[in-house]
């Protein structure tokens, strides 16, 4: 049987603590047992016999192996660490005893979009909407959104699983939100609204997305001229 300390990983670097037991379930010692992992050698697991340290598997023992691994960046690209460990008898090679699991990483994209192309003056209105979709195979919890222009509590949210304040497995959060243009912006002759998704159990991977509202130009052309002033 194989545990994993860890539900999940969030980078590189992180490890991730396993738990392997070997119990034997019948009245025949098994000497010779062979342990083989898919992310670490056996000599580098730590081995507990409960009965005798004798390197045998005596009847009515259990091995404890105890083993840590560090996941690589290519885990986090996959989304996931599979770790499979077989035990096998070498008096009966051809029925290996296997068990495995899983550890995910959780993962979510951020896109925001604006209803408005531009703006003429202070007073008009832009509409955002902002969607976070959970891309991966856990829920996430506690999830903080920020927004350079609108606290959190001035947007609606709607969860498209459950309104419960996680983002669930499969599911998209739609924020919507207006801003209204100020004297500022329209000196800047832009609006920039940058919107930060951050798991705080991991506020190195956030999500961000921006939107850019510039003003409309003024109309071109000459205006007026006076014939006094041109010389050749």
């Amino acid at each position: 049987v194989k545990e994993a300390a860890e539900e999940k990983f969030y980078k590189a670097g992180d490890e991730l603590h396993y738990t392997v037991t070997v119990t034997n379930t019948g009245k025949v010692k098994v000497a010779g047992l062979t342990i083989t992992d898919t992310l670490v050698p056996f000599d580098q697991m730590v081995l507990d016999e409960s009965v005798m340290t004798n390197g045998d598997l005596d009847v009515g023992e259990t091995w404890t192996l105890t083993y840590a691994y560090a996941v690589t960046e290519d885990d986090v690209t996959a989304g996931v660490v599979l770790n499979r460990v077989t035990a096998t008898d070498p008096d009966d090679p051809d029925n290996p005893v296997t068990d495995e699991t899983e550890t995910l990483k959780q993962s979510f994209t951020v896109t925001k979009t604006v209803a408005e192309e531009s703006f003429d003056k202070a007073g008009d209105v832009l509409h955002y909407t902002v969607t976070v979709a959970n891309t991966g195979m856990l829920v996430i919890a506690d999830l903080e959104v920020t927004d350079t222009l609108v606290p959190f509590d001035q947007m609606v949210l709607e969860e498209s699983v459950m309104a419960n304040g996680d983002l669930d497995i499969g599911e998209t959060w739609t924020l919507t939100y207006a801003y209204t243009v100020t004297d500022d912006d329209v000196t800047a002759n832009v609006v920039l609204n940058i919107v930060k998704v951050t798991d705080p159990n991991d506020p190195a991977s956030s999500g961000e997305a921006e939107a850019i509202v510039n003003i409309n130009p003024p109309a071109s052309g000459i205006t007026s001229i006076n014939v006094g002033d041109c010389y050749e």
